[in-house]
């Protein structure tokens, strides 16, 4: 049923999503630096999240080419153009 009076639709994000989002932001808003590295443990506790979705949230930052994940290093942001 549509109302038109242009209230917008609620969308559900997964927990990665929204830590996906959070990280996001302050990558773009320059609170993490280029090759920077992202700290697991420290991120799970500021964010308040376990690991699971915080690597979830990695992984979709990573399809945006936003940071890097290296074997024996970790995860970087990776250099923004």
């Amino acid at each position: 049923m549509s109302y038109g009076n242009g209230l917008e639709s609620i969308v559900k994000k997964s927990i990665a999503e929204t830590v996906a989002e959070s990280i996001r932001n302050a990558i773009l808003a320059g609170k993490f630096k280029p090759g920077e590295k992202l700290k697991e443990q420290d991120l799970c506790r500021e964010l308040n999240v376990s690991r699971t979705p915080l690597r979830e949230a990695f992984r979709i930052l990573q399809t945006q080419n936003l940071i890097n994940y290296s074997p024996y290093v970790g995860v970087t942001v990776a250099e923004l153009t």
